[in-house]
């Protein structure tokens, strides 16, 4: 199923930014407008760094958002890019992975 929706997308890979960011989810956005680019204008408008950036990720959306950051977590339960795309991999979702991950830094 997935192979054929893509194939439909192609067409307009030139003109919008298409991932399926989980199972039954797409995200669909201007093109190369994602969470990276998106951190990318938080960061010069905060004047902050990818070493004062943290970034958490489970789903394909996430990828650009990994190279982002100088630490960048992949929960357990993430899809396997998005861990091979980040720098540490922490607790899943289920176990406030995200939360935890802030105190406990």
């Amino acid at each position: 199923m997935w192979n054929f929706t893509r194939e439909k997308q192609k067409p307009y890979f030139d003109s919008v930014y298409i991932v399926a960011s989980e199972a039954a989810w797409t995200d669909i956005a201007n093109a190369n407008v994602h969470k990276g680019t998106t951190v990318e204008h938080l960061q010069r408008l905060l004047n902050v760094t990818p070493k004062e950036t943290m970034a958490f990720g489970d789903g394909y959306n996430d990828i650009e958002l990994m190279t982002r950051s100088t630490y960048s977590f992949a929960v357990r339960n993430a899809v396997k890019e998005v861990k091979d795309a980040a720098n540490i991999i922490t607790r899943s979702n289920e176990e406030e992975a995200v939360m935890k991950t802030i105190i406990q830094i």
